[in-house]
């Protein structure tokens, strides 16, 4: 428990920064890059007088998930969604054996969005139930909230917040970047690509960031952050440990032009992976020059664009082990489009990381995309991939040499007046890491679902 306080104290005393923009409209979503912003650069005389953009490298946030069309701001809003499913491999990782199941899940949510010129408020809550016909042991009740708040204490200081919290053992519910979910152009805190398929799991992360536009032209900022990853059952997850990052960043960027940024990051953070009988610390310290421009910035969309590229020295060691560091380039690139009837983001990074229920570093590479497109008035289609390597960087503590995930989904989803919703879709995911004996049998599954939803909602702040 000291320990955890002190991550938090760690957290709060640090301070990325948020970008100097306009409040967001009606029809378009705010993200962390503010790729859904109003602003139409063509409509501005200069650079100076434009806000500047928080380029994806410097935040955690991710590029905008629906098509501009869909999003909804402003509002109070209660709902509950249903869903029916089967997936061939419940048990994947566990057993030789393929098990089989139907999958049912019901749960009700609240969420509350709230925008005005100088304050930016959003928050969700979803507590669930999941049953499976073949597989009672799973039977669960599940927890997800996340929260985000901006306050602009002047025009141009500005202070954020945001937390993403989940209990849950289905790998289904909310996607990491590994199995197709949201995509973001910023560096990871842990390792996501090893899942522990249907095991009882807790995910946390949150950031704290103050920023401060110096000049016309110019931002400085600095976060602090911390993820945890704890699996409450040591039983379903051999060869697997629970996890922690606190660390703290800062940066600098100037506007070259009104569509181009300049800037550099560093960023420290430390890993703590949690062995039965030992701890394991890897620290990680970056730095890295990021270029980012605004390709189009008008009504009919968003496209922002991203490369980072710099220098990585990390360290690890155990207690009574050898100390272990190197150093290694560190590359991300980020691309994201946000238009009336399509959305897509796509990513790649490549890195060493630790955590996320390994021990020691591992040199990842990583591919992450998702897009949407509105094929007509009320239906929507939607495709995610991910293809995620892991090498390990330590083999001397750990003789997992590495592996694999690879994830692809798809969904078609139709809107019955502004209520109601419908869903269905197909997800795989294949991952291959010998030595990990809470994966390594039988780790592939293949799923299909359907779902309906409704919301009642009413307007706020208007």
């Amino acid at each position: 428990m000291v320990k955890r306080i002190c991550l938090g104290l760690a957290l709060l005393a640090s301070v990325p920064v948020w970008a100097q923009t306009s409040a967001t409209t009606d029809t378009q979503q705010p993200s962390s890059t503010d790729t859904a912003q109003a602003t139409d650069a063509s409509q501005t005389p200069s650079a100076t007088e434009a806000p500047m953009e928080l380029p994806p490298p410097v935040t955690g946030q991710v590029y905008p998930t629906q098509v501009g069309s869909d999003v909804r701001q402003n509002y109070l809003g209660l709902g509950v969604s249903g869903s029916g499913g089967w997936d061939d491999n419940v048990l994947a990782g566990y057993t030789s054996t393929k098990t089989s199941s139907a999958i049912y899940s019901v749960s009700p949510y609240v969420f509350f969005d709230k925008k005005t010129p100088r304050t930016d408020a959003q928050f969700r809550y979803n507590p669930g139930f999941t049953f499976y016909s073949q597989a009672s042991s799973l039977n669960e009740s599940e927890h997800t909230a996340s929260g985000t708040m901006m306050y602009r204490l002047t025009p141009h200081f500005v202070f954020r917040a945001q937390d993403a919290f989940q209990k849950s053992s289905n790998m289904f519910g909310t996607p990491s970047p590994a199995l197709g979910g949201p995509v973001s152009g910023a560096l990871p805190l842990q390792i996501e690509a090893v899942i522990a398929q249907f095991a009882d799991r807790i995910n946390n992360t949150a950031t704290v960031d103050l920023g401060l536009q110096t000049s016309e032209n110019t931002l400085i900022g600095a976060e602090g952050s911390f993820a945890e990853l704890d699996y409450p059952s040591s039983a379903q997850t051999p060869g697997l440990y629970n996890s922690n990052s606190v660390g703290a960043s800062g940066f600098y960027t100037h506007r070259v032009t009104s569509h181009q940024y300049l800037g550099f990051i560093y960023q420290y953070l430390e890993v703590l992976s949690y062995l039965p009988d030992s701890e394991g610390e890897a620290a990680l310290n970056t730095f890295s020059p990021f270029y980012s421009f605004y390709l189009l910035r008008t009504k009919q969309g968003n496209l922002t664009a991203s490369i980072q590229v710099g220098l990585q020295h990390s360290s690890f060691v155990i207690r009574n082990g050898p100390f272990e560091e190197e150093w290694d380039p560190v590359v991300s690139t980020s691309l994201g489009w946000q238009g009336p009837i399509t959305n897509f983001a796509v990513s790649y990074t490549q890195l060493v990381s630790g955590g996320g229920g390994l021990y020691g570093l591992y040199r990842q590479a990583s591919v992450n995309g998702m897009a949407q497109v509105k094929i007509a008035r009320s239906w929507t289609a939607g495709v995610g991939a991910s293809y995620v390597t892991l090498s390990n960087e330590t083999p001397q503590y750990q003789s997992i040499s590495g592996g694999h995930t690879i994830y692809g989904s798809a969904s078609l989803a139709r809107s019955i007046g502004k209520d109601t919703h419908l869903e269905a879709g197909y997800s795989r995911v294949h991952e291959s890491y010998p030595g990990i004996p809470a994966i390594v049998a039988n780790p592939d599954s293949n799923r299909i679902y359907g779902s309906v939803s409704y919301q009642f909602s009413r307007p706020v702040g208007r």
